[in-house]
């Protein structure tokens, strides 16, 4: 394995697992921010038909096309990468084996495939080009998608059981931007429907037919159509007399299978199944299908070397695509240009210098933003207006007892200075906070790469505390007994920041 991988974009390639004329396949890990990564299939056109202007825009026309079949019986096409001279599409990984190769194997050491295990890959097959032939585009309009390269090749069994399509390089479709030239075929000879050879039109039953061809073959457990080269199979497609695959196959066979088998095969497209979805539901009522339990088992039976070598080699891949992250070896722009964006107030303390550029280890708990949120913030009390002006009212409240004295014009109706200074000085009692008392500050909660909370900090803006209201009457000294005024003393009062009157001690 080339352990240390190649990076193209946020891909990095390993080990190629099939090769054909014009691409790769190699196994690949996305690697992604805060540590997400994924294996994937990545499927890489060979350098001399990258800059092909014939190849390349069939290749980008598969990947739109397959992007819009969404079917847990389709291999799903994820992405399209194109960087200097390498054009990549990334597909989802599936754990398996091509049926094709099931099938060899099985036929080589003498093992017969169960007509129930036969008939549910079939009826998987058949809902995969179903969902092809039904896709839409973006605007809602059928694409009229017809594959025209079903084989056991193109048919994947995964180790969990589930039968999955793959391949649709030529596929047609309306819009498409590549076509196939006058006299051209495309697909395998020996599953090309007699329609295609004729040049007489094609649409979704073609698939349908080559989905019969698969069927009778598994079932047969030898090929339908042979022949020395190309020209003879296809020759043996339009003028070969079709046997039912009872006639060969080593178990049982119920007639009904038959039936539907050579419908599916019937020359004139007129003669099959309409939609690959009809076949699939007539194949369902000749005999109760293979669970996925039970077809996970005879993959296993037939491939388990194969997989656990690949198993192993993943294993490696994915460990090396974690050691990647870490050294940031591969896809470093991606990880450096990525960042964690949490709705967070501001930070209370001095934060780190390079906390935006800081790689983020993400291993709090689902719910660890929202606590860190949530986390209740007990903002410092506001400074008491008795103590910033208790000395100036405590002045003047000296001097206004000492005139009040000497005058003999003691006011007992009038609330005494003081107690109205206390009025003023008191908070309303719906905020009624005394002189805060020492308290431990919260505790810390754990988030990624944050500078904890200072308890000395200002408090959060999202924190509001109502004003104190002023008081509705406010106690008025004595009067200045009539004569010249000192100066200065037009206006005998100051305001302080609050609005609050404090009288001249000169003035009394």
């Amino acid at each position: 394995m080339d352990r240390e991988g190649r990076s193209v974009g946020r891909y990095v390639l390993y080990d190629r697992i099939a090769s054909g004329g014009m691409a790769q396949v190699h196994l690949g890990r996305l690697v992604g921010a805060v540590g997400f990564s994924r294996t994937v299939a990545i499927k890489r056109l060979l350098p001399h038909c990258a800059t092909d202007a014939e190849i390349v825009p069939m290749f980008v026309d598969e990947a739109r096309l397959a992007a819009r079949i969404r079917h847990p019986n389709v291999v799903g096409t994820l992405d399209v990468v194109q960087e200097g001279d390498e054009l990549l599409l990334v597909m989802e990984y599936v754990h398996g084996e091509s049926l094709a190769r099931l099938v060899s194997r099985a036929r080589t050491r003498g093992i017969p495939v169960p007509p129930s295990i036969a008939v549910a890959i079939g009826i998987s097959m058949l809902e995969g080009l179903h969902a092809a032939h039904e896709a839409r585009s973006e605007r809602g309009e059928p694409l009229g998608i017809v594959h025209r390269d079903v084989s056991p090749q193109n048919v994947i069994i995964g180790a969990d059981g589930v039968a999955r399509v793959v391949d649709f390089g030529i596929a047609k479709a309306r819009g498409r931007i590549q076509t196939t030239r006058d006299g051209q075929l495309k697909g395998k000879a020996g599953y090309i429907a007699p329609e295609q050879l004729r040049d007489t039109g094609l649409d979704r039953r073609v698939d349908v037919y080559a989905a019969a061809v698969v069927l009778w073959e598994v079932l047969a457990g030898r090929r339908l159509f042979e022949g020395d080269g190309a020209p003879a199979v296809m020759r043996s497609v339009l003028e070969q007399r079709v046997e039912p695959p009872s006639h060969f196959a080593a178990t049982a066979i119920p007639r009904s299978l038959d039936d539907v088998i050579m419908r599916g095969l019937a020359r004139t497209p007129a003669d099959r199944f309409d939609t690959a979805r009809e076949m699939a539901v007539a194949l369902e009522h000749t005999m109760t299908p293979a669970s996925a339990r039970e077809i996970e088992r005879w993959v296993e039976s037939l491939a388990a070397e194969v997989l656990a070598s690949r198993a192993a080699l993943l294993a490696a891949i994915e460990s090396d695509s974690a050691r990647v992250f870490t050294d940031g070896k591969a896809g470093e722009r991606t990880y450096a240009a990525t960042s964690l964006a949490l709705p967070l107030a501001p930070p209370r303390g001095k934060p780190s210098d390079d906390v935006a550029t800081t790689p983020i280890s993400f291993t709090a708990s689902p719910g660890a933003a929202a606590a860190l949120i949530d986390a209740p913030v007990r903002p410092p009390a506001p400074p008491s207006r008795a103590a910033r002006t208790s000395a100036p009212w405590i002045v003047a409240g000296v001097l206004l007892f000492g005139g009040l004295f000497a005058f003999g014009l003691a006011r007992v109706a009038s609330p005494p200075a003081e107690a109205t200074r206390a009025a003023q000085a008191a908070p309303p009692s719906d905020l009624a906070v005394g002189e805060p008392s020492p308290s431990p500050s919260p505790e810390p909660v754990a988030a990624p790469s944050l500078t904890p909370v200072s308890e000395a900090s200002a408090p959060s803006p999202s924190v509001t505390v109502a004003a104190p209201r002023r008081p509705a009457t406010v106690a008025r000294p004595a009067p200045r007994p009539k004569g010249d005024k000192a100066p200065g003393c037009q206006v005998p009062f100051t305001r302080a920041p609050d609005g609050t009157k404090i009288p001249k001690p000169e003035c009394f």
